[in-house]
């Protein structure tokens, strides 16, 4: 049994782009995009969760700006946010804990991986020194309201 739907079977199933599903998902105020790709897009996101109705109880969403339209999507199909679908972003962006409901997210240590990159990026410009490096930085999980416990 396949208990997952992925941004690449929405645009498989919809004809379109991986990017243009994600720009759906993505309420940007630059966003700019033709109206029947955007209801299409929505339409497939709908379909595949309802084939796939209670088949999963979660969505795991790339980013926050992804989540909060993963969950515009969910209640344009009248389902409940945490009730039939809990949904996590990644970021913790500012929109996450003011979002109806307020989203469950991942933070990160934004600072601090910005700082590592302009060293490496200044590395690059003094020394001419490019390496492969591999980090690891600690997260923490920001629970918010649209998750339910499960028991």
């Amino acid at each position: 049994m396949r208990r997952r739907v992925t941004i690449r079977d929405v645009a498989k199933k919809a004809g379109v782009s991986v990017s243009t599903v994600s720009r759906v998902l993505t309420p940007q105020v630059n966003n700019y995009m033709r109206e029947g790709t955007r209801k299409k897009v929505l339409k497939t996101i709908k379909e595949l969760l309802r084939k796939a109705s209670g088949e999963f109880t979660a969505v795991f969403c790339l980013n926050d700006l992804v989540a909060l339209g993963a969950m515009r999507a969910v209640q344009e199909d009248s389902k409940s946010i945490p009730s039939d679908y809990s949904i996590v972003g990644f970021d913790n962006i500012s929109l996450s804990s003011i979002s109806n409901p307020p989203l469950t997210t991942v933070a990160q240590p934004i600072k601090k991986i910005t700082q590592q990159a302009f060293r490496a990026i200044k590395r690059v410009r003094e020394k001419g020194l490019l390496k492969k490096e591999h980090r690891f930085w600690d997260t923490k999980l920001i629970v918010r309201e649209s998750c339910r416990k499960i028991d």
